[in-house]
């Protein structure tokens, strides 16, 4: 009997930590597979403009049809079409490995068996923007984190890799595209639509404390993946 395919979405704010998390979680769980929402950014000249900036932290920057199906597919076949198996997964667990070999070092074994389930890790930014994409997981992650530190992360940051050149932040960015984007893209999750406050949609899991440490993500998502497949 082939493994049960479990979709996972780990979501957050730009720089709250997501895509540290499922680099983690993909190194951990031994035949798990990355899907990156940021594969379906639309082109470069048809990202929307906000105030004469390119805006690449709006929902709209987004194809999240195309988005859909692929999820689509995956619950269809069980895997990701094979055009998005991208080598960069492996790099990915490469570097996780490199750089944090003390935490993987303790999870010498996937803490779930790779013969039981296949675990398919959706790392985006904008994964629960409407009930039909968040009805697309089977577990829902969200990690928790503040304006400012999200903003000293994004500020740190040298720039990004667009699907057709190079896109680096410009001045006030984070207050006037990133964080009003997050805002408008998740507020509908929470109670009185205040994104630091309780999330009204218990099929979502956001993490217990805002800006845990890298070790803390992966303890509590490993823990919330055990409890969801027992």
């Amino acid at each position: 009997m082939p493994p049960k395919t479990v979709i996972v979405g780990v979501s957050g704010a730009s720089c709250s930590g997501k895509s540290t998390l499922t680099q983690f979680l993909h190194a951990i769980f031994k035949g798990s597979s990355i899907l990156h929402e940021d594969d379906f950014y639309k082109t470069d000249a048809d990202i929307p403009v906000k105030d004469g900036v390119p805006d690449w932290d709006c929902k709209e920057s987004l194809n999240l049809d195309s988005f859909l199906e692929t999820l689509k597919y995956i619950r269809k076949h069980g895997d990701l079409p094979t055009h998005l198996h991208n080598r960069d997964n492996l790099n990915v667990a490469k570097e996780a490995l490199t750089q944090y070999n003390e935490i993987l070092k303790e999870y010498p074994e996937s803490p779930i068996s790779s013969s039981d389930y296949k675990f398919i890790f959706v790392d985006g930014f904008m994964l629960y923007v409407n009930q039909e994409l968040i009805q697309s997981f089977d577990l829902c992650l969200m990690l928790a984190c503040d304006f400012d530190t999200l903003k000293a992360r994004r500020e740190s940051r040298k720039g990004y890799v667009t699907q057709e050149g190079f896109w680096q932040d410009p001045p006030n960015y984070f207050e006037n595209n990133v964080w009003p984007g997050y805002v408008n893209g998740h507020s509908h999750l929470f109670e009185n639509k205040d994104v630091y406050g309780k999330l009204i949609d218990s099929s979502i899991q956001l993490s217990p404390v805002s800006n845990m440490s890298v070790q803390q993500n992966v303890q509590w998502a490993i823990n919330t993946i055990q409890k969801f497949v027992s």
